[in-house]
């Protein structure tokens, strides 16, 4: 893309893709075709040094290769063998590939997602991803706590569409307790009379949610509108919940009418919960105050793609030394670094295997 184009340096497609750069801080990364004997004897050859083994293909692709749980114990006893697929290593589904898109609607997350009146919809960030992701580390941290009480190591076997649909436990408790089919119901609250996105005069949008009478009252005020407050339709929570279709018209013409969103400390100051939806892309050019504060929008410079915001760690460690983040990796990177490391190759035999493809970056990109 035009923002990251920069025709005086060498880039790569491979070393350039902003989703993959976000996400790949403080890691290395090896080129390594397996397939070639060579390739298999480095992989065996670096299993050895290693804690954690960790995948997300199909799951015949490692078997294919070779690697099982009782393969890599005959060369690390203690190792921790962790996979991530779409369905899992077991049952029908497991030879078919997946990713975020189409595990959010065969765990039925997808049916109960999207504005009221809609069949369904996806998210629009693919958050099968992240949640499987988090599932599968907390998993591996189980693990290493079995191994450091035990000497033992274990095979994780996590499937996205299960991570997926356990996000669903409400909607099957409230099934199972009042027959009710959860349906998508946009930005509203069950319990909540008066939630939603509106837009404001000046085309912004706002979030807002009115959970008591004190700040419906408020927001009356604020709008102009008191003659609500004699309304029975709106006299009390479970009034306006019954209401609700009513009450958000109204309150979408007011503000669509009469409300900046330079206004909007006027709310909070009255204990309105209310908030700008901020667009992303502002959000990372000019990010918030409070992501500066707490370190976690940091500029990282990357050799192909620049210097840019990125988000960091949503958490601070207390006792842990702060450091610097280095920049994502570029495409095998690190191979030659790692194989000296870890294998002990001298550069003529790095050379080599770039010769014949097996590894490095000038070879495969």
């Amino acid at each position: 893309p035009d923002g990251i184009k920069n025709p005086s340096i060498k880039q790569s497609p491979l070393n350039t893709n902003g989703m993959y750069n976000s996400v790949n801080l403080n890691k290395k990364a090896i080129t390594l075709d397996v397939t070639s004997d060579k390739g298999k004897e480095m992989f065996w050859g670096l299993i050895k040094k290693f804690d954690i083994l960790v995948d997300n293909f199909s799951p015949h692709v490692m078997s294919n290769w070779g690697v099982s749980l009782e393969s890599l114990r005959r060369v690390r006893p203690d190792i921790i063998f962790a996979s991530i697929s779409g369905y899992g290593r077991q049952g029908p589904l497991a030879e078919y590939p997946a990713n975020g898109a189409t595990t959010e609607p065969m765990a039925g997350f997808s049916s109960i997602h999207g504005y009221e009146g809609d069949p369904g919809l996806n998210t629009g960030g693919l958050i099968p991803d992240p949640i499987s992701g988090y599932y599968l580390a907390a998993a591996i941290l189980v693990a290493i706590n079995h191994r450091k009480q035990t000497g033992i190591g274990q095979r994780i076997d996590a499937s996205m569409m299960e991570s997926v649909a356990v996000q669903l436990g409400d909607a099957v408790m409230e099934y199972s307790t009042n027959g009710i089919i959860r349906k998508p119901s946009g930005n509203t609250h069950p319990d909540v009379g008066l939630q939603g996105i509106f837009e404001t005069v000046d085309g912004q949008w706002l979030a807002l949610t009115v959970d008591s009478d004190e700040s419906f009252k408020s927001l009356c005020h604020i709008l102009e509108l008191n003659k609500l407050l004699d309304d029975k339709r709106f006299e009390g929570p479970k009034s306006r919940q019954n209401n609700k279709k009513d009450l958000r018209e109204i309150f979408k013409d007011a503000f669509l009418n009469r409300f900046k969103s330079s206004q909007l400390e006027k709310l909070q100051s009255r204990g309105i919960t209310a908030a700008i939806c901020g667009d992303f892309l502002d959000i990372y050019r000019e990010p918030n105050e409070q992501f500066v504060a707490r370190r976690f929008m940091q500029a990282v410079n990357h050799r192909e793609a620049g210097e840019h915001l990125l988000p960091t760690m949503p958490w601070i460690l207390k006792n842990t030394k702060f450091s610097e983040h280095t920049p994502p990796p570029c495409f095998g990177e690190h191979s030659q670094e790692i194989f000296q490391e870890e294998l002990g190759m001298n550069e003529a035999e790095y050379t080599e295997l770039v010769r014949l493809g097996i590894s490095g970056q000038e070879k495969l990109s």
